[in-house]
């Protein structure tokens, strides 16, 4: 994604500035989230208040909506699954709609993407490959996420709350680089990445579901 740094003609302070010479994009000072206002700790400390407020919510749902052989069953699949050893398996993957199949590469498209450009220099042309990478992969999750609606016939759930949340994000994120402002554009990619992927995607993650099985086989 476009630097916003990268817009602006004036040279950065320091030797070249006070010689004259002109610099190009790639030797100006890269933006990192310290530069523009964002300390890294607050997104760690997102995440742990993500898997907190996912444990919360899934406890309420199985109180509210499961039965007491439901509750049993959902705590006897939990104490199963986490006392196995991780022996990851797609086959239960391929038994699904093409959308989901979908559903999945793009998350996993977008979170390794992300990832990466959380862990290396902003502004660069990887950078801006892999933001885009980022991007295409968010919409992808986006766009089944729909899709799979119908073709599950499992109606609108909660969760589809994150994907107007990605919508939004989205369109912020990329409307605040084109304006040059890098502190808004890093922290609606931030935040999506940790609200609309991290915190959707432990969902997934819970007893009886897709990548549950795919993990445990139970």
């Amino acid at each position: 994604m476009a630097d916003g740094s990268a817009s602006c003609g004036t040279p950065q302070p320091g030797r070249h500035a006070q010689t004259g010479v002109g610099v190009s994009d790639d030797e100006k000072a890269l933006p990192t989230f310290r530069s523009v206002g964002i300390n890294p700790l607050w997104w760690l400390t997102a995440i742990a208040g993500g898997v907190l407020f996912t444990g919360i919510v899934t406890w309420l749902y199985m109180l509210l909506q499961f039965d007491d052989a439901s509750r049993a069953r959902f705590v006897q699949l939990l104490l199963d699954g986490y006392g196995r050893p991780i022996d990851p398996d797609p086959t239960p993957l391929w038994s699904q709609p093409l959308s989901v199949q979908l559903h999945v590469f793009s998350v996993t498209v977008a979170f390794v993407s992300g990832l990466i450009v959380f862990l290396l220099p902003k502004g660069t042309g990887l950078h801006r490959l892999l933001g885009w990478s980022f991007v295409c992969a968010m919409i992808g999750a986006a766009v089944t996420s729909v899709m799979m609606i119908a073709d599950l016939g499992t109606g609108i759930n909660f969760l589809h709350v994150f994907t107007v949340i990605t919508a939004v994000s989205l369109t912020l994120g990329l409307y605040a680089i084109r304006r040059g402002d890098v502190r808004n554009h890093a922290g609606n990619m931030v935040g999506l990445y940790i609200g609309g992927l991290l915190i959707a995607g432990s969902f997934a993650f819970l007893p009886g579901r897709l990548m549950w099985r795919m993990l445990f086989g139970v």
